[in-house]
């Protein structure tokens, strides 16, 4: 009977041990899961957090851009109705774009960029400065488009300023160009002739 007892003891012994040891297993699996879990809660909060600041920091540059766009628009109906030539106007419109130009960033601009140059075939042959006068247009015809009866002028100053450009390169400059090269030694009497009133010529 002692014998047998001790047997007993010993087995509920070692079973216990078992028990014991696997809940220590157990203790340890549920301490790692933890362990995952809060190491991927951290992830995930510090992922909530880039995005936040990065969402903070859109609407920031957002304000931005429309706080100019709001100043441009003003600036704009001013210049419309001050006693001005249009020319000057023109050209005032035209500081105020550049300054605009200027301070629009050129991540604001890549999307238009991509854009402006799937609506030309020929983008590639079109001049540095006339791509870059397009996309300003198009960013200015988005921003725009948010205000309740809108100013679009300033869009088609920019289109108008790319026209411009590719006409004074691709027409005047080769036009004068050909001239000259045509003209030869007689170009300095075709320009005075042409300059002196249609009465003279005659």
């Amino acid at each position: 009977m002692d014998e047998r007892q001790a047997l007993t003891s010993e087995m509920m012994l070692k079973a216990l041990m078992n028990k014991s040891n696997e809940g220590f297993d157990m203790i340890q699996l549920m301490a790692s899961l933890l362990e995952d879990i809060d190491k991927g809660v951290k992830d995930a909060n510090r992922g909530i957090a880039a995005v936040k600041e990065d969402t903070e920091s859109i609407n920031s540059k957002m304000d931005i851009v429309l706080e100019k766009l709001d100043g441009l628009e003003s600036a704009f109906e001013e210049l419309k109705s001050e006693n001005r030539t249009i020319e000057d106007k023109l050209t005032l419109m035209n500081s105020k774009l550049f300054k605009l130009d200027s301070s629009v960033e050129g991540e604001e601009l890549e999307d238009f960029y991509v854009l402006s140059q799937s609506k030309y075939d020929n983008w590639d042959d079109l001049d540095a400065l006339t791509r870059k006068f397009t996309p300003l247009a198009e960013f200015l015809y988005s921003k725009l488009q948010k205000y309740d009866k809108t100013d679009y002028s300033p869009v088609i100053l920019e289109l108008c300023r790319a026209i411009e450009n590719e006409f004074l390169l691709k027409i005047f400059t080769k036009y004068t160009l050909d001239l000259i090269n045509r003209k030869g030694s007689l170009r300095s009497r075709f320009f005075i002739s042409s300059l002196r009133p249609m009465k003279a010529r005659r």
